[in-house]
Parts: C-alpha cells; structure tokens; sequence
C-alpha cells in the first residue's frame, strides 16, 4: 500500500499598524499573523479562521496613569467573556499583572443578525477632570465615567 502525502502551500502574512501618540495616552495598531492557502486564496486568521467583515477593526486603546495602564478589551469572547468590547482592564506596569477587568456597557446582541456587524467597541479613552475616573466613549458615541477605586461605572447622558 502506498502513502500519499499532499504537501499545501503556505505564506504567512504579518501585518502591523503603525504607533501613533495621543496627548491623553498611546494609542498602538494591533499586529495579527494570517495563514493564506494558495491552492485556494482563502485567509486563515490568527483567531481561529473567523474572518470579520468589519472593517474598521478597533486598535489597541490604553492610557496609562500612576503606574496603571488601563486598557480597552476588544475580543472578550476570545477571553472566555460574554461579548467582544465593552471592556477594561487595569494592568500594573511594573509587572504586567491584571489588576481588574470591568465591562463598561452590555452589547445587546440580534440572534437573526451576524455577531461581527453588532460589536461595539471602546474607541477613546482619557482621563476625567477629578483624575479619579476614566472617560470611556464607544463607537456609538456614548460615554461613560468609570471610577479607579470603586470600579463603578456611569453612563453620561449627552
């Protein structure tokens, strides 16, 4: 009996953002690994070969402030969560440890509707006046002021 090997061609493609600096914190492009089958062009993500046809993916949003760096979590259901953005967490800096993660606002999600096209994510976040809170706002426009201490958070009514 003979084996018969099918060899597939590969080609990894990287893709990185450039860095861009904010005067209320950094704000990072995200770097993704694709895999792309030549023998029939189809891109495999990094994510498990979920393709999204949103095409304005969210870049890493952080500020950092007293040794913290407070970060928006895009893809929490990649993390076990319940809903992809909505999210923050906190990180010392010294270690890279999570200090707390808080979800925002819920994403209410149509079950006739594809997941990828209702994903609301944070696209700004910076300090609050009292430096006590963050401002968070989301691709809807809403705004919401989370509390450093409390972790309590408040939807700002425009």
């Amino acid at each position: 009996m003979m084996n018969r090997y099918v060899w597939l061609p590969l080609v990894f493609i990287l893709s990185q953002s450039v860095l861009a600096v904010a005067n209320t914190g950094v704000v990072v492009g995200q770097a993704s690994v694709s895999v792309a089958d030549k023998t029939n062009d189809t891109l495999v993500p990094e994510n498990g070969g979920v393709e999204k046809e949103r095409a304005d993916t969210p870049e890493a949003i952080f500020l950092s402030f007293n040794g913290v760096r407070y970060e928006a979590i895009h893809w929490g259901k990649a993390r076990g969560l319940v809903q992809n953005g909505g999210y923050v967490s906190a990180l010392d800096e010294k270690t890279g440890k999570q200090k707390w993660l808080v979800q925002v606002y819920v994403v209410h999600y149509d079950q006739d509707k594809e997941d990828d096209k209702q994903e609301v994510f944070i696209r700004k976040i910076t300090l609050a006046k009292n430096k006590k809170s963050l401002l968070i706002e989301n691709d809807h426009g809403e705004q919401y002021l989370l509390n450093f201490k409390t972790r309590s958070v408040k939807k700002l009514i425009p």
